[in-house]
């Protein structure tokens, strides 16, 4: 079973994944009841939260709809260091890719879909030069094989 089949029953605001298609697509239902095929990394980065039903959200006005998500966080570098997490193991044309989803590099389940999760588990960073390190390069990202790192600590033990 890969990692993708696992998101079967997951909810992605209006969309919940019913089967993956193919290697990069998933078969989705609205909360309207339309079915819809949404590719895997537009779940994952929030890009698509509809079948379409849902009217667009306006770029300019994004930041105040941000503001108010549930954590609070988005716009902080906890966040993107997640979004950046998620786009290095999944997305095959994001930068770092082939050095990490793929090498088999993957996002462990309680953080894939919840930022929450990921800063419970990791906390706020204490200083703002830190950056997200895998302990184990060879491991993926999860609690425990994680941490925040200088660049010139990142790497070593």
């Amino acid at each position: 079973m890969t990692e993708w089949s696992k998101l079967t029953g997951h909810r992605f605001v209006h969309l919940k994944a019913i089967y993956p298609i193919g290697e990069d697509s998933y078969r989705c239902s609205c909360t309207c009841g339309k079915l819809v095929t949404v590719l895997i990394v537009d779940l994952q980065m929030d890009n698509v939260q509809s079948c379409g039903c849902l009217p667009p959200v306006d770029k300019r006005t994004r930041w105040m709809t941000d503001r108010f998500h549930k954590h609070g966080l988005n716009s902080t570098s906890e966040h993107r260091a997640w979004v950046n997490m998620k786009q290095r193991c999944y997305n095959k044309r994001a930068r770092g890719y082939a050095n990490y989803g793929g090498r088999g590099v993957t996002v462990c389940e309680r953080w894939l879909n919840s930022f929450q999760n990921f800063i419970d588990d990791m906390g706020m960073k204490e200083k703002p030069n830190l950056s997200l390190d895998l302990i184990d390069v060879d491991g993926n990202y999860e609690p425990g094989n994680c941490r925040w790192a200088t660049r010139t600590s990142a790497g070593k033990q």
